[in-house]
């Protein structure tokens, strides 16, 4: 697994609890639905 910095891009509350947080795809990741990824900010 390799580590690699993404720029957020928008944070809003999805309810009073919850943060969805959207952020810029890495390059030369690939994702389909419903696949597990491991994130995590600093």
């Amino acid at each position: 697994m390799k580590n690699q910095e993404v720029s957020i891009k928008l944070i809003e509350h999805a309810t009073h609890d919850v943060l969805h947080i959207v952020v810029e795809k890495p390059e030369g990741m690939e994702f389909e639905p419903r696949q597990a990824t491991r994130k995590g900010i600093q």
